[in-house]
């Protein structure tokens, strides 16, 4: 209806996009409105498949909004991307991907307090019904509460509803505290019931801020069984980690990380990594950066050293590396050579992009010797021609061997629709032209 029918929209831009697999009978048409903005008017949705295997995924309709007591709440009913606030995610490795969640979700907005309360269920939906996740099975709230300046707790709460296969009960609270201005301490503590026993969460650390340095240093404890709506990365195990990047001097920067992880899992194995980097940037043309990263474990000992000068705006980049391995003295080192060209001019309006990656050493049979990646783009009027490949050259022989090819066309139909044409080629595929064939015509609808 988007495609043909006038609608007024308060969002920074609403499109319609519509795309079409003529060789894939399981999913011959997907349509696409989506609306970009913190004002949005108008759903959005997926609409993919064709008649039985028809899904609709991807809709969200907000609601009105309304203040309590100075609390601002906007509901929205559909799918939503539930970001679980987590105060040491801005620590190394200590991230938490965001859940699909299908149901109720109203965010709160105060002038102290800033969070999301979820009642749904977790997964994708597979059905054209939008009322199907009515019942929720779960109850979920992640949120900060700034108890005063320079101190703010993050308290997260996960319960299951009824019968709620694959939701374990877990609590948890951030907390992120400023002692000076430079030095903040980060810590969260929590935990999650399954098999009948809890499952503990602790993580500390401090970090440390100055105008030329910068320090962070801390300890994760996560159990095998932890969740958070999903997997946690960083259960069952225990970790250490310490960052240290210092100005030496203008334009003269050094770093160095250090990490250890130890398995939860009876053996006494742990991996440590290490990496040393310095990084000059008052070069005339460029920058040029050294590194080495190493690590450790009870069967591999890799290590790693890279060279690498980059020009100034990333038109150019040339890096030498060199690969090799403490556990095994009978395996010869490897070198390789990069060069990036990401924009050659040809002409007055065409563009090509070279990626080629070079092996100076000798390998193991059947590597290859150099890879290289190719894009370009070519304007004829209003219709953009744009294509990619990628090339392997074998280290027996000379003959470069194809891998894959892309190839499309823009076509701008209007001021507001635009037609993307693609087909993908790869050497020795069975599977007939025609299916490796896409059209996406997208519309605008809103401003």
């Amino acid at each position: 209806m988007g495609l043909g029918v006038p609608v007024r929209v308060a969002a920074d831009e609403t499109r319609v996009t519509v795309t079409v697999r003529p060789g894939s009978p399981a999913t011959p048409v997907t349509m696409e409105l989506a609306a970009a903005g913190s004002q949005r008017i108008l759903s959005t949705l997926t609409l993919s498949g064709g008649g039985s295997q028809s899904r609709l995924t991807g809709w969200n309709l907000p609601l009105p909004r309304f203040n309590v007591h100075g609390v601002s709440l906007a509901p929205r009913y559909g799918e939503h991307q539930l970001q679980v606030v987590f105060q040491p995610s801005a620590l190394p490795g200590l991230a938490l991907a965001p859940q699909a969640v299908r149901g109720v979700a109203v965010a709160v907005t105060g002038r102290a307090v800033a969070g999301t309360l979820v009642a749904g269920r977790l997964g994708q939906g597979r059905s054209l019904n939008p009322l199907e996740p009515a019942v929720p099975h779960l109850l979920a709230f992640s949120g900060t509460i700034n108890l005063r300046p320079g101190v703010a707790i993050s308290p997260r709460v996960v319960a299951p509803l009824g019968d709620a296969s694959g939701v374990s009960p877990a609590v948890g609270v951030g907390t992120q505290v400023d002692f000076t201005r430079h030095l903040t301490f980060i810590g969260d503590a929590g935990g999650t019931r399954s098999r009948g026993t809890w499952t503990p969460l602790a993580i500390a650390a401090v970090t440390g801020r100055w105008r030329r340095a910068l320090f962070e240093a801390g300890a994760s404890h996560a159990g095998r069984n932890m969740t958070l709506l999903g997997p946690v990365p960083f259960a069952g195990a225990t970790r250490r980690f310490s960052t240290l990047r210092a100005q030496l001097a203008t334009g003269v920067t050094a770093e160095g990380r250090l990490g250890a992880v130890r398995a939860l899992d009876g053996r006494r194995d742990e991996h440590v990594s290490r990496s040393v980097a310095l990084q000059v940037d008052r070069l005339p043309r460029g920058t040029l950066r050294l590194q080495y990263d190493g690590s450790c474990s009870r069967s591999q000992r890799p290590h790693d050293v890279t060279l690498e000068w980059r020009r100034r705006g990333g038109a150019v980049a040339v890096q030498l590396q060199q690969q090799w391995d403490q556990s095994d003295p009978a395996r010869a080192a490897m070198r390789l050579v990069q060069i990036e060209l990401p924009s050659i001019r040809v002409g007055a309006t065409a563009a090509l992009g070279v990626r080629s990656s070079m092996r100076l050493s000798a390998g193991r049979p059947g590597d290859a010797r150099a890879s290289s990646h190719l894009a370009g783009r070519v304007p004829v009027g209003p219709v953009i021609l744009w294509g990619e490949t990628d090339l392997d050259t074998p280290a027996a022989g000379s003959l470069t061997r194809l891998r894959r090819v892309v190839s499309g066309a823009d076509v701008p139909l209007s001021s507001r629709t635009s037609l993307r044409a693609t087909h993908v080629h790869t050497p020795g595929d069975r599977v007939s032209p025609w299916r490796r064939f896409e059209v996406r015509i997208s519309r605008a609808v809103g401003s």
